[in-house]
């Protein structure tokens, strides 16, 4: 089978975009503007514990904290027309619970709940992140086949609250 060739690629240099075609013909472009940005990303703290109540129960509860305050107005610097993205984000927060019921040596079911706030708010919110706050609901099972497999499965569903959006 023949190796199929992209239908352009582009190498970038400091001045020049150049690349190929589809039939393999050099194209460059010299008036490529190059764009930075400077960019801090946030960081978080993502607190969690564990406690089993008994052979067969386990309880879990957690919380993350994200400094999505960091993200305002980041420019784009070299920008033509001086661009910059607005964030205008709040810090963002997630509350969790959740339990480990063993059924027997191999089988465990699990479930939780957990409460997200966005960290959007209502007057810098746009349909670039329609963003709101939500509510996940999460269950699952995990089955030990042997000491060297076991199988997982999960499902999650997020209740996400109306939002307006600018």
């Amino acid at each position: 089978m023949p190796h199929e060739r992209p239908a352009f690629r582009l190498n970038r240099d400091d001045d020049n975009v150049s690349g190929r075609d589809g039939s393999g013909r050099r194209v460059r472009r010299s008036h490529a503007i190059r764009v930075r940005r400077g960019l801090e990303l946030c960081w978080h703290c993502r607190p969690r514990v564990r406690q089993r109540v008994n052979e067969t129960f386990t309880v879990m509860a957690g919380m993350e904290w994200t400094n999505w305050s960091r993200m305002q107005i980041v420019p784009l610097k070299g920008s033509p027309a001086g661009s910059s993205l607005t964030f205008n984000y709040e810090d963002g927060w997630i509350f969790s619970l959740g339990a480990d019921y063993n059924i027997n040596n191999d089988l465990t079911f699990r479930a939780g709940l957990s409460y997200e706030i966005t960290p959007t708010i209502d007057q810098a919110r746009s349909m670039r992140l329609p963003d709101a706050d939500r509510i996940w609901t999460s269950v699952g099972a995990s089955y030990k086949y042997d000491e060297r497999l076991s199988i997982d499965v999960g499902y999650t569903h997020l209740f996400v609250e109306d939002a307006p959006v600018d």
